[in-house]
């Protein structure tokens, strides 16, 4: 059964949901026209990892912690 979404997944933008999709899928990201920030992106916030062959993999936990803390460091500075 799929998690309920969270907020930060909530907040997420097309190019994201598109690239979570198609990791979820098996489609072909860059054919769908995702970029490669996204991914980088999509990385940093914890929410897609690298294989032990380089493919992209979504993570089992959810956002990571680090990316938390900044989001509400950020939220704090504002």
């Amino acid at each position: 059964m799929a998690k309920r979404p969270t907020t930060d997944t909530t907040t997420l933008g097309v190019r994201e949901r598109m690239l979570l999709f198609c990791i979820a899928s098996g489609t072909d990201w860059q054919r769908a026209g995702v970029t490669g920030e996204t991914v980088t992106a999509l990385v940093v916030k914890g929410l897609l990892v690298r294989d032990s062959v380089g493919r992209l993999a979504l993570t089992d936990d959810g956002p990571s912690e680090s990316y938390l803390d900044q989001r509400v460091h950020c939220v704090r500075c504002s």
